[in-house]
């Protein structure tokens, strides 16, 4: 039952992050969407302001759990081993025009098939395995 009540949570936590970054206010530009991406080093190497970018890398986050389901939703409780290395982050920023940010962050590893989610409210950092598809592309940036 808790793994039943800890998998709807995460599927509308990605719901609710796929509405803040789609958010179109019936076209009033009344807020900004970025994804900026940084390096094992912290480095910028990358911001993304394209909505059609910004939706590529929503989706192809969101979709990177499209199979988890109640029989195998212990996947998102991956441990982090201490010799994962951190290759990417990726911050997905959704400013409004008032100045308050929701800032949500994901972060993956260059000697594991993992992804980290920081940043959802209410909701503890989250770990699972991507597919090797999903990784690939998430290991590729255009710089």
């Amino acid at each position: 039952m808790f793994q039943k009540k800890v998998f709807i949570l995460f599927s509308i936590s990605f719901m609710v992050l796929f509405l803040i970054v789609y958010t179109q206010n019936n076209g009033a530009n009344d807020s900004v969407d970025m994804i900026i991406i940084y390096d094992n080093n912290g480095n910028e190497i990358s911001k993304i302001n394209d909505l059609s970018q910004i939706k590529y890398y929503s989706e192809l986050i969101g979709n990177s759990v499209e199979n988890i389901d109640e029989e195998n939703a212990q996947i998102i409780y991956k441990t982090i081993p201490e010799d994962a290395i951190i290759s990417y982050k990726y911050s997905m920023i959704h400013t409004k025009s008032n100045g308050d940010e929701n800032i949500t962050e994901f972060y993956v590893y260059e000697n594991y098939p993992y992804i980290t989610l920081q940043g959802l409210p209410t909701m503890p950092s989250l770990t699972w395995e991507l597919s090797e598809k999903d990784r690939y592309r998430l290991q590729t940036i255009n710089k």
